[in-house]
């Protein structure tokens, strides 16, 4: 059984290098230890919406295309990758 990370869990243990506010309100975080994180909330609390992706090295950079429905996340490893609606 896979123990579930929460987003305060995600926070405290883990560097952000990266933010995005997309237009639905969600933050897409990408942090040094290469963990991509979808989290929604308001100011006084977030969750994680999915659960978070590992891409190989430190999360250097995250890009929107278009309206937001597809995005990029750039590493110090020299890796680009493309999601599309979201970790699907």
């Amino acid at each position: 059984m896979t123990e579930k990370i929460t987003c305060s869990d995600f926070l405290s243990t883990t560097t952000v290098f990266c933010l995005q506010l997309l237009k639905n309100g969600s933050l897409l975080i990408g942090a040094g230890n290469g963990t991509v994180a979808l989290v929604k909330g308001n100011s006084d609390k977030y969750g994680l919406e999915k659960s978070p992706r590992i891409v190989r090295g430190a999360v250097t950079s995250v890009a929107l295309r278009g309206q937001g429905h597809q995005f990029f996340v750039g590493t110090d490893k020299s890796q680009i990758y493309r999601w599309s609606k979201f970790f699907s």
